[in-house]
């Protein structure tokens, strides 16, 4: 005979039949195999509730303990370990009926196994739990447990009556009549208990970050691996996976979702990194700058100066130490409100004309001609200061700018 544990007894009551447990609502849904015929009992177990007899399937798990290989095990934590955060095996009843004096044909001497509702119990979670096998435990029901387990033997009796009138219809015979008879030859009941264990599971890092994740499911899948705890979800990047590792940053992930800037070397997650759009390179994006003319992120480093205006530019934007908008630009047209503000300030500029260039909020570059050479002004547009000027001579490419 099993003991029962005080801390996780419990007497059958009102909750057992409740519209969330897991054994209501069960149908008889897979016959791919047979019950075992019959099942020993101890006789000497038959003084509880209404006579029945208590018991567990053999196999089922007793201590919080047998769980730990298979829930705990399931998980790898790299610098850090894990650890139950609080764990119950709730003892969940089933009812079983066996007719010995049979005098229907139609109706077989093995166990009919019921769950809180009455309703018969699938053949697949009868085989997955082990109901073929158990042996006599103490005594979880009380003595007032005795008016609810007759009514759930009742429920079930009259759901076996509705079944053989819809498969043997008698004339004269009623649902009433059928349970009356049923009842009459005095079945062998037994309660069942299979443990149902919940919980959770604490992840604990060396650097003091951690993490929880709750489990919950029948004890002897998880003991017999039929079942796995739920794997852990990084909350960032949504990927899931059993490795679990904390980053520096204290962020609790999965392996799957960790990736190495490779401007840094740090570990972090593949959510944060972006691509440099040079090198093909993934990085953190405080190592991305934007290049002022294509909007193409890159590595600061692999952009290069314009010479004139001293934006970050990439490569290809560059030709003779200017990016392709100081040298190609727009024409600007002479009532341009700029172009007559800087010729008022300096009208040595008059002289030049076909006037070219861009502008944004921060700089604009103005490139004048004239038969005497070229002028460049790189200048505030907001406050309409020149920053810096170039000259160019008539017969010369190369740009020569003022010492300030």
């Amino acid at each position: 005979m099993v003991p029962q544990n005080e801390a996780d007894s419990a007497a059958f009551d009102s909750d057992a039949s409740n519209a969330a447990d897991p054994v209501v609502g069960s149908v008889v849904a897979d016959d791919s195999a047979s019950l075992q015929e019959s099942v020993t009992l101890s006789p000497g177990n038959q003084a509880g509730v209404l006579g029945c007899t208590e018991a567990i399937p053999v196999n089922d798990p007793q201590q919080v303990r047998e769980l730990s290989p298979s829930i705990l095990g399931a998980y790898q934590v790299s610098k850090g370990h894990q650890e139950f955060s609080g764990c119950t095996l709730d003892p969940r009843p089933f009812l079983g009926l066996r007719f010995s004096a049979v005098e229907d044909e139609n109706l077989s001497a093995d166990w009919k196994w019921f769950g809180g509702d009455g309703m018969p119990v699938s053949e697949s979670l009868i085989r997955k739990l082990g109901f073929d096998s158990h042996q006599p435990c103490d005594a979880r029901l009380r003595a007032g447990d005795t008016p609810m387990v007759e009514r759930w033997r009742k429920i079930a009796v009259d759901q076996l009556a509705s079944e053989r009138l819809i498969e043997n219809p008698s004339d004269g015979a009623t649902q009433a009549s059928s349970s009356e008879a049923l009842l009459g030859q005095d079945p062998e009941t037994v309660i069942l208990w299979c443990r149902w264990a919940s919980g959770t599971v604490a992840f604990r890092f060396d650097n003091g970050a951690s993490a929880r994740i709750p489990f919950a499911g029948w004890a002897s899948d998880f003991v017999s691996k039929r079942q796995k705890p739920d794997p852990f979800r990084c909350p960032e990047t949504g990927i899931t996976g059993y490795e679990l590792v904390a980053l520096d940053s204290q962020t609790v992930t999965v392996s799957a979702a960790v990736g190495i800037c490779q401007a840094s070397q740090i570990a972090t997650l593949i959510s944060r990194l972006e691509t440099c759009e040079i090198s093909g390179k993934r990085v953190l994006p405080e190592f991305l700058s934007v290049c002022a003319i294509s909007g193409r992120k890159a590595i600061t480093d692999l952009l290069e100066s314009c010479q004139w205006c001293q934006r970050q530019v990439v490569p290809s934007q560059i030709s003779g130490h200017r990016c392709s908008d100081c040298r190609e630009g727009e024409p600007i047209a002479g009532n341009d409100p700029l172009l007559v503000a800087l010729l008022k300030k300096h009208p040595e500029w008059e002289k030049y004309g076909n006037w070219r260039g861009w502008r944004d909020a921060e700089r604009a570059v103005l490139v004048g001609k004239s038969w005497r050479g070229g002028l460049a002004v790189i200048c505030d547009p907001r406050e309409q200061t020149v920053l810096r000027v170039a000259h160019r001579g008539p017969l010369r490419r190369q740009w020569t700018f003022d010492t300030p």
